[in-house]
């Protein structure tokens, strides 16, 4: 039932996806400006939300985390620490096929910062080309807005990646979202509540892409070449 309900929403599952998702391309592309050590990618799905073609996929990034224990802090242990739990989401035919920016949050704590604010935002991000040098001034305002707007998404959302590439859009999404999931608080006894929660998180989705759409860097940016 779950997958007939995504195939009304986001169209029949393609069985070749043109924007795949997986732990290697994740592992490849390294979305984070911190270290990681581990992936978790679940719920992949490729579609078409509005005549866009997206796809999408909740991912988790750990890293073992060594610490001082024991009366006198003489002992070391280890744990696994959760650096990124979200989504990631690709976007296709949203730039001219040169434009290259990767914009990467710096993980400074932050509250009620004004993003789309120049100075502010280069407080908090960091932006580089194909090159991985600097590229904070292809970092156009209507792109920053884009970020403040994807924060908006859901609760306690933090933009960790957003790059514009190859005609695409990726943004990895810090965020308490899940994408075609289920809480694992959920009664799985209750059948209706898990349909309307399963239904809600698709809904969810396709607001995020028309947010994506509809946003000026995405109609500015299909016009250029970098």
């Amino acid at each position: 039932e779950f997958r007939e309900e995504l195939n009304r929403t986001f169209g029949p599952e393609p069985k070749n996806p043109a924007m795949p998702i997986s732990s290697e391309i994740v592992r490849s592309d390294n979305p984070l400006s911190v270290d990681w050590t581990n992936s978790t990618v679940l719920h992949f799905r490729e579609g078409v939300h509005n005549g866009h073609r997206f796809s999408a996929t909740n991912v988790k990034l750990e890293r073992f985390v060594e610490e001082r224990s024991g009366p006198d802090c003489e002992n070391w242990t280890s744990h696994l620490e959760t650096v990124f739990q979200g989504i990631i989401v690709r976007c296709a035919d949203v730039c001219g096929p040169d434009l290259y920016v990767e914009i990467r949050d710096l993980f400074k704590p932050r509250s009620d910062a004004d993003l789309t604010d120049p100075d502010v935002f280069r407080r908090y991000f960091a932006a580089r080309n194909e090159y991985c040098l600097s590229a904070d001034d292809r970092v156009t305002p209507e792109m920053r807005a884009l970020v403040a707007q994807l924060e908006s998404f859901a609760g306690r959302s933090k933009v960790a990646n957003l790059t514009f590439r190859n005609g695409e859009l990726m943004v990895a999404l810090n965020t308490d979202y899940s994408f075609a999931d289920l809480p694992p608080q959920l009664d799985l006894r209750d059948i209706d509540g898990i349909r309307k929660w399963f239904t809600a998180s698709l809904k969810s989705m396709g607001q995020l892409i028309d947010r994506i759409y509809a946003s000026p860097a995405v109609q500015q940016g299909a016009g250029e070449t970098r």
